[in-house]
């Protein structure tokens, strides 16, 4: 059977009350959702399954993951894109260098935000390691303190073909494009526009696409005052030179 490509994408924007007057929202992560998802059409993606706004709860998350990993064969590529706030939580498990997990800024079912209501990378990435059937997975962070937020470290990701590329560092903010979606997002499609320009008969390499992203990310982020770090993490049994980046517009 052919490979498929299947695409999770998460924004929230954080854009009601009282989360908006609380300095949560509204945040332009539409804008940056709305670029990724032409990417992934220009890609020839058929299986977009999007969440957004209030639909952003820890649950709302684990279902797209495991209905849409679920689908997938392992042959196929599960691509999972976020945009939206990051943030840190006090480490539970002893699993963290920093003493914090990172943390995916979910909502509860009645819209509130706060660390009670987040999604601990910990649970993110069992979820993704464990629901998911396709054996390459790769996940885009456009948030704060996101760059280990997949925690691809853990013994779960063995035998798995995983990589993630994060707006920032654990320590880190990702910036907006002037209310035009995240400075991270912007350069990754450009970055996969510029590969396919190069030549989309070859594969190119998450390695590579990396590169590329953070060369398509210096002006943007001159541009914007960014001081951002774009970080790239894999899984212990895999290289990113190994894994070919998906998504090649037409």
């Amino acid at each position: 059977p052919m490979s498929e490509k299947r695409v999770v994408i998460v924004w929230n924007d954080f854009n009601w009350q009282p989360l908006a007057s609380e300095g949560w929202g509204p945040l332009d992560t539409e804008k940056g959702a709305q670029l990724f998802r032409g990417l992934a059409q220009k890609s020839g993606v058929h299986d977009i399954t999007e969440i957004s706004r209030r639909q952003c709860t820890p649950d709302g998350i684990r279902n797209a993951i495991f209905q849409v990993g679920g689908r997938c064969g392992p042959q196929d590529v599960f691509i999972f894109y976020y945009s939206g706030h990051g943030d840190k939580l006090k480490d539970q498990d002893g699993d963290e260098d920093d003493g914090f997990d990172e943390a995916i800024c979910t909502v509860d079912a009645v819209g509130r935000c706060n660390p009670g209501t987040w999604l601990r990378d910990d649970d993110f990435s069992m979820y993704l390691a464990s629901y998911v059937k396709a054996s390459t997975v790769i996940v885009l962070m456009d948030c704060c303190h996101s760059g280990t937020i997949a925690d691809l470290g853990k013994p779960i990701w063995l035998g798995k073909a995983a990589a993630s590329i994060s707006g920032c560092r654990d320590d880190g903010v990702s910036y907006s494009a002037n209310r035009t979606g995240g400075v991270f997002t912007h350069a990754l499609c450009r970055a996969s526009q510029s590969l396919a320009r190069q030549g989309r008969e070859r594969a190119h390499s998450v390695a590579a696409f990396y590169n590329q992203v953070l060369q398509e990310a210096m002006p943007l982020k001159a541009q914007h005052r960014s001081t951002q770090q774009i970080t790239l993490d894999s899984a212990d049994s895999t290289h990113p030179q190994s894994i070919a980046w998906p998504l090649m517009p037409h």
